[in-house]
């Protein structure tokens, strides 16, 4: 995941960065615990950011949309979602 997210960073190789975290995204956020659900905040970040510098608005939205529900007013991660859907 480090990679993925150095990647984003860095804006390199956000095709295939993109399809891996969308991936990660969809199985850290699935019912049942497992080895990405505590990295969920992360994946979903880097993500919604991947897409914003791939000039995709709207899937940026979609995600961050997913995570203010996860998240709550008065969170960390759920404040700064919202900051950013507000923009």
């Amino acid at each position: 995941m480090a990679t993925l997210f150095e990647n984003v960073a860095n804006n390199e190789r956000l095709d295939e960065t993109i399809t891996r975290l969308s991936v990660l995204w969809k199985t850290a956020k699935q019912d049942t615990y497992n080895d990405y659900t505590d990295y969920a905040p992360y994946i979903g970040w880097y993500l919604a950011i991947a897409y914003l510098e791939d000039y995709d608005k709207d899937k940026a939205r979609d995600v961050l949309k997913e995570m203010e529900e996860m998240y709550p007013v008065d969170t960390a991660m759920g404040d700064k979602v919202r900051e950013i859907l507000e923009k």
